[in-house]
């Protein structure tokens, strides 16, 4: 494909099973068949466009039944401001459909109060991927089907004060608000929490793990809560810090996960690892990669 060309007759134009190989900068697009895309070499950003096309300003992945596609090595990056006064432009990313979708090496940004960098709904893998977000978005949601992640790092996005008008909450790595989603040797961190300029109230914080739905299966994790915010706050103790896991509804099993719950402020001591409906499972087998497929190499999957 050449660089920076749309991508949508050359989908049109594959067949499934086919590979195309992309140019160092593209647009967003619509993959609605079982495709492999990866870079010519290197890697590949799929950046936001606002013109001629507006829906070039995200990416859907929506494979049907009996079909498989694999992206790999494509960042679905975050653009700078258009002008002054304007924060830049999100690239969100959604994978549904009733066949599957692997995202190998990829990184996905957004930003914004409904933002999603990757929005899951169907079977999808990652390995090896990373994401993250700013201003009120959050990296990873899984809605329903069935998510796995190996060797991920999800990020939550930090808290914007707005002088109490328009404040940006902090956002969890991950949240989870039906389906299952099963993770192992991944991070979760949420964004940090702060006071808010004007009334020393604070804006967070949150754990990095939030299921309100649906089922987590966690091996090998770390997950952390955010911290409450240092200063001298206007409102009475306690100073609460926020635990890894908070699943209110739903549920989390976990086993041989490092869980680092937030700090609370002054005279106020650390809370529980989790909370709500997680427990320990021993018997859950977690599975790690070597790394990144490459043809020609050796590539090792360990079940533990």
């Amino acid at each position: 494909v050449p660089n920076q060309a749309d991508l949508t007759p050359y989908i049109a134009q594959a067949n499934p099973g086919d590979t195309l190989l992309l140019g160092a900068y593209h647009p967003g697009f619509l993959l609605g068949k079982g495709l492999t895309l990866r870079p010519q070499s290197g890697r590949t950003q799929v950046y936001w466009n606002l013109m001629p096309n507006p829906q070039w300003g995200s990416t859907t992945v929506q494979i049907p039944h009996g079909q498989h596609s694999q992206l790999v090595d494509i960042d679905f990056l975050s653009t700078g401001p258009l002008g002054p006064g304007q924060i830049g432009n999100g690239h969100p990313v959604t994978a549904t459909g009733t066949g599957t979708t692997s995202f190998e090496g990829c990184i996905f940004q957004s930003l914004g109060t409904s933002g999603r960098a990757l929005t899951t709904n169907g079977n999808v893998t990652l390995r090896h991927c990373s994401a993250t977000t700013f201003f009120g978005a959050t990296p990873l949601v899984v809605q329903g089907g069935a998510c796995s992640a190996v060797r991920c790092q999800f990020t939550g996005a930090n808290t914007v004060s707005g002088m109490g008008i328009n404040n940006y909450q902090p956002m969890p790595g991950v949240r989870v608000s039906g389906g299952t989603f099963v993770a192992s040797h991944c991070t979760m961190t949420p964004g940090t929490a702060m006071l808010d300029w004007s009334f020393g109230v604070p804006i967070g914080p949150v754990s990095g793990l939030f299921v309100d739905g649906g089922s987590a299966h966690l091996t090998e994790c770390t997950i952390r809560g955010g911290a409450f915010p240092s200063g001298f706050p206007t409102i009475p103790g306690p100073y609460n810090g926020a635990p890894a896991i908070w699943a209110p509804s739903g549920s989390v099993t976990h086993a041989r996960c490092t869980l680092l719950p937030g700090n609370g402020g002054v005279g106020t001591p650390p809370p529980a690892p989790t909370l709500g409906n997680a427990s320990v499972d021993a018997n859950l087998v977690g599975i790690d990669s070597s790394g990144p497929m490459a043809r020609g190499t050796t590539w090792t999957a360990t079940a533990k």
